[in-house]
């Protein structure tokens, strides 16, 4: 089986680790590198008590410049880091616009910083202890890139469809092709379900399950993406600023494409974090 991804240890008294990065980004709607304020996010005189977390930030500006399409994701554990080092971490990642719960054969939340391509995870024992966390650079987290669908039927079972009403029809046939497709040719299709009334939804929730991400964008007004039981299929909702549905879809797809940085993103990203090492 194919390593989900590289994993780095920092030690104060290292120079040095890298790592690779996983999965080619896929189309997206919006650059996602927001700024990074070297001003307000400059090293505080006594800079030398910091240099784990500045050994960090450097060990993901060099997974971000080396990023290829394809190679592992690279996982830095930051546990370790005293208070002192974490703030500054925290301050120099930020908070994006993505933010995701995965509660499945793991229980995480994972958050994207204001660098496209570089996730905060932290995972949680079922007690809601905290048992990890860890900085991942790569278009996606690993727990989306690989494990959503783990567990997840290749197929609606064509028992459940002999229940539902006759006007499902199209929409069931589109979506059985559409899964046929992305399965034999890795092709991505967008059904729209907007004008598709309540109780007809209700039954499509009931047959296509609910998996374990739950993806919330800020990027455009307001986007929940969530998982389904169904391998390659994503439930995508847009609200507006009043929070009114005006978009709802299932998307058959690796991850929708809003979701993950594209490889330019990260060469943006890598930038900023440059520009911030060399304030330091």
């Amino acid at each position: 089986m194919k390593e989900l991804g590289t994993t780095i240890g920092i030690d104060p008294r290292s120079q040095g680790a890298e790592g690779d990065a996983d999965l080619s980004g896929v189309d997206q709607v919006y650059s996602r590198v927001r700024g990074l304020d070297t001003r307000t996010n400059r090293v505080p005189d006594d800079w030398d008590t910091l240099n784990v977390a500045l050994q960090t930030i450097s060990v993901v500006h060099d997974a971000l410049e080396r990023y290829e399409p394809g190679t592992p994701v690279v996982s830095l554990p930051v546990d370790h880091l005293d208070r002192r080092n974490l703030d500054l971490l925290d301050r120099v990642l930020g908070t994006g616009g993505i933010s995701i719960s995965y509660h499945g054969p793991a229980i995480a939340k994972i958050q994207e910083s204001v660098l496209a391509g570089v996730w905060r995870v932290r995972h949680y024992e079922p007690d809601g202890r905290v048992n990890a966390d860890v900085v991942e650079v790569a278009p996606l987290p690993k727990l989306i890139a690989r494990g959503v669908f783990t567990q997840a039927a290749t197929e609606f079972s064509p028992s459940s469809l002999k229940t539902l009403p006759v006007a499902l029809n199209g929409i069931l046939s589109e979506l059985h092709e559409a899964l046929t497709c992305r399965a034999e040719r890795g092709v991505a299709h967008v059904i729209h379900l907007t004008d598709i009334e309540e109780s007809h939804l209700e039954l499509m929730r009931a047959l296509l399950g609910l998996g374990p991400a739950v993806i919330e964008s800020s990027g455009y007004g307001n986007c929940r993406i969530t998982s389904t039981n169904i391998r390659g299929l994503w439930w995508v909702q847009f609200f507006n600023t009043e929070g009114e549905l005006i978009v709802n879809s299932l998307e058959v797809a690796t991850v929708p494409n809003l979701v993950s940085a594209e490889s330019d993103d990260l060469v943006e990203s890598a930038d900023k974090l440059r520009n911030f090492l060399a304030d330091c």
